[in-house]
């Protein structure tokens, strides 16, 4: 049905999906399995929101194809290049980005995403560190999830517009390297996250809480 605005599809064994290219009015896709072909970006002008499993089927997504749609809210696993390769557009248009994948060993680049305002990162077990967070100035809610290598979260309290962050992650070394903080309002952490040295009186230093 060329007409349809919204589609989910589970792949539960390899799937050819070429045929999303003819989809022309879609505005949200949201793909989840195994997935084989090309989908063509640029044929989906509509395409506002886009959940994928892997970025192969997808290579629209890099390069400077300018009939690329204005993609706002885009989640992927492990793509496959680095993040600055992502076409300009996408670059700029993103303002909510997920991402997961055990095989994500650095953030590098990711600060290229300039309007991303929110962001979550999943399930990235090689992850040991997240000093370019600190150059995504614009960011406002962050989610992080079960990246449990990081050590060092002092690059998030220099996020002068962060007012939403979640922790679910095994350990936290002190919450004082969340500060300044300047607009942080939650600091959600997950049940199982342990704080190394707990000091709640810290609290009391976040301005905005």
């Amino acid at each position: 049905n060329a007409a349809l605005r919204a589609l989910t599809l589970v792949a539960p064994k390899t799937t050819e999906v070429s045929w999303l290219s003819d989809m022309v009015a879609l505005q949200y896709l949201n793909v989840s399995g195994k997935v084989s072909g090309i989908v063509e970006l640029a044929r989906l002008p509509s395409l506002r929101v886009l959940s994928i499993p892997t970025d192969m089927p997808f290579p629209g997504l890099y390069g400077d194809d300018p009939a690329l749609p204005a993609i706002t809210t885009l989640s992927v696993n492990s793509p496959s290049k680095p993040f600055g390769e992502f076409s300009a557009a996408i670059l700029s248009s993103i303002s909510w980005l997920g991402l997961g994948g055990t095989r994500i060993a650095s953030l590098e680049g990711l600060s290229a995403f300039s309007n991303v305002g929110s962001l979550y990162l999943g399930n990235m077990y090689a992850l040991t560190e997240v000093g370019e967070l600190a150059k995504m100035s614009q960011l406002t809610e962050l989610d992080v999830y079960a990246c449990n290598k990081i050590t060092d979260l002092s690059s998030l309290g220099k996020l002068g517009r962060l007012r939403r962050l979640s922790l679910q992650v095994r350990r936290v070394p002190t919450l004082k390297s969340l500060l300044p903080g300047p607009r942080l309002e939650t600091i959600r952490l997950g049940d199982q996250t342990h704080i190394e040295v707990l000091d709640t009186a810290v609290l009391l230093d976040f301005p905005s809480l």
